[in-house]
C-alpha cells in the first residue's frame, strides 16, 4: 500500500501525553503524511460514521487504536472498522496497555498487529519509531522502482 496515496495516519488515543508524543514523533519521520488525532470513542465513531456517507474524505492509510478509551470500548470501535467499507485496505495496529488475550485481535480482518503500549516514555517513543519506520517501508516497497531510482538521483548526487 502507498502511504502516499491516501496520506493519513489516524489515531485514536485519549491519553493527551502519548498523542502529543506520537504526532512529534510521525512529524519527523512521516512528514509526508498527515497526522489526525482523535480523542474519544465517541469522536471516533462519528469519524468513522461521516467516512461513510462523505466520499470525498480519503480513508486513512493506517489506524492507531488504543483499546483503552474513556469512554467507550476499542474493542467496539474495531468491530466498526472491520465491517466499514472505506476501510477494507486500511491497516489497522491495535495498541494495548492491556497484555491479555492478544489473539483476539489479531484474528480479526484489518488487524495487522496488536502492539502492548509500554510502561515508559522512552519505549514508547522506539515503538512510534518503529512503527514509522515500517509504514515507510510499506511506502517504499509499493512505490514503482523508477520512481524511487529518480527521486534517489535528485537527493544523492556524486559530490564535485
Amino acid at each position: 500500500m502507498d502511504v502516499n496515496a491516501r496520506g493519513t495516519l489516524l489515531l485514536i488515543e485519549d491519553d493527551d501525553a502519548d498523542a502529543l508524543v506520537s504526532e512529534t514523533i510521525f512529524a519527523q519521520n512521516l512528514p509526508e503524511m498527515t497526522f489526525k488525532r482523535l480523542k474519544n470513542y465517541s469522536t471516533a465513531e462519528s469519524y468513522f460514521a461521516r467516512l461513510k456517507r462523505n466520499f470525498d474524505t480519503p480513508a486513512p492509510a493506517c489506524v492507531l487504536l488504543d483499546l483503552r478509551l474513556g469512554d467507550g470500548d476499542g474493542e467496539a470501535l474495531l468491530d466498526l472498522m472491520v465491517d466499514h467499507p472505506r476501510l477494507k485496505d486500511t491497516i489497522v495496529i491495535v495498541l494495548s496497555g492491556d497484555s491479555s488475550n492478544p489473539r483476539r485481535d489479531l484474528d480479526r480482518p484489518g488487524v495487522a498487529c496488536r502492539m502492548e503500549k509500554p510502561d515508559t516514555l522512552g519505549a514508547y517513543k522506539r515503538l512510534l519509531e518503529t512503527i514509522s519506520t515500517l509504514m515507510h517501508a510499506t511506502q517504499l516497497s509499493t512505490t514503482p522502482t523508477s520512481a524511487r531510482s529518480s527521486d534517489n538521483a535528485q537527493h544523492h548526487q556524486p559530490a564535485a
